[in-house]
């Protein structure tokens, strides 16, 4: 049940895909033309952590049609569908490690450096995940910034945040995305939509905080 669910989402993105400046295949760019600020969106960075795509679907297509109006520039990008086809976190390393300066060549390394000029041209940056087991609620989880701080409040997707100073690093070697982004001085979140897997819940949650993010 879940692999052909899978594929009609992923089917329906890459009808609409439309990676405009970006050379990534999985991604979908819209510009409104009237103003630069730039909201990128994450979902599956880890391939077994389905619940936010059926919302991405939605955004994109609520933004192609003209149904949801705005201004600015939008990119929503998928992160690792091939591991989400084999029902697992990653091919052959997690990506949410490696988004750094990389000369290696498996999958997952490749897919890093593709969607990092993503990550670079983001004034905020939101990755969407879910946990292996249950939580007793969302939550988010990111390096501590007033920024950071405003944002989240703003988006309203959880009411706890899992944090650390941001001059700690997280694991020595590598960096999540959501750093990649704060390094460069821009905002990086990440969301946690409770345990893996689809449910209303996950994909309504993940979509209401897309919207808010751009209002």
């Amino acid at each position: 049940f879940m692999s052909s669910v899978l594929q009609d989402h992923l089917n329906r993105f890459r009808r609409l895909a439309r990676p405009g400046p970006w050379a990534y295949e999985w991604s979908y760019h819209f510009d409104g033309g009237k103003h630069p600020f730039h909201a990128v969106f994450g979902v599956m960075v880890h391939g077994d952590e389905v619940g936010s795509l059926p919302a991405a679907v939605r955004l994109v297509e609520a933004l192609s049609s003209g149904q949801l109006p705005y201004g600015g520039k939008a990119t929503v990008f998928i992160g690792n569908p091939e591991a989400a086809r084999e029902n697992q976190r990653y091919l052959e390393a997690d990506l949410n490690r490696l988004f750094l300066d990389n000369p290696y060549s498996q999958h997952e390394h490749q897919r890093a450096r593709e969607i990092m000029p993503i990550l670079d041209a983001a004034d905020v940056f939101v990755d969407f995940h879910q946990t292996i087991l249950q939580t007793e609620q969302p939550f988010y989880i990111f390096p501590w910034s007033a920024p950071g701080w405003r944002w989240a409040r703003s988006m309203e997707s959880a009411r706890v945040w899992v944090t650390r100073d941001p001059s700690s690093q997280f694991s020595a070697g590598t960096r999540c995305s959501d750093e990649y982004v704060c390094l460069r001085g821009k905002t990086g979140l990440t969301v946690e939509l409770s345990q893996k897997g689809f449910s209303e819940a996950a994909e309504n949650l993940c979509f209401q905080s897309m919207i808010r993010a751009i209002q």
